[in-house]
C-alpha cells in the first residue's frame, strides 16, 4: 500500500510539474503594429530592449507613446535619440535603423498629397 502511494504521489507530481517546463525557446513576439498601411515591428523593438539600459528604454517608452499619438516626426526624433544611446547591440542598431525607415514611411504616407 505505501509502495503504491508513492508511486502515486511521484506521477502526479510529475504531471503537474512538466508543463512548467514545456515553452517555446522563441515565441514570436506578436504581429507588427500598422500605420497608414506600413507595417511597424513595435512588437520586436519592445523584446529586443527588454533588458537595455535605463536611458533606451525611457527612448523606447518615449517612442511608443509617439507611435500610440501619431506623432510621427516626434517619434523620428526619438530614434534619432535612441541610435545614439551607448552600448547597443548591433541587432539593436539595426531595428533602430528598420524603424527610422519604416517611420519615413509612415510620415509619408501620412502626409496629404498634393491636389487633395
Amino acid at each position: 500500500m505505501m509502495k503504491t502511494t508513492n508511486y502515486l504521489l511521484a506521477v502526479l507530481a510529475i504531471g503537474l510539474l512538466a508543463p512548467l517546463g514545456c515553452k517555446k525557446a522563441d515565441q514570436p513576439s506578436g504581429p507588427a503594429a500598422e500605420f497608414h498601411g506600413v507595417k511597424v515591428d513595435m512588437p520586436k523593438l519592445e523584446t529586443e530592449f527588454a533588458s537595455a539600459s535605463q536611458e533606451a528604454q525611457n527612448h523606447v517608452a518615449n517612442l511608443k507613446r509617439f507611435f500610440r499619438y501619431g506623432q510621427f516626426p516626434q517619434a523620428l526624433v526619438e530614434l534619432d535619440q535612441l541610435s545614439k544611446t551607448p552600448n547597443l547591440t548591433e541587432s539593436q542598431k539595426k531595428l533602430v535603423s528598420d524603424l527610422i525607415e519604416q517611420t519615413r514611411q509612415v510620415i509619408t504616407q501620412s502626409s496629404p498629397q498634393p491636389g487633395q
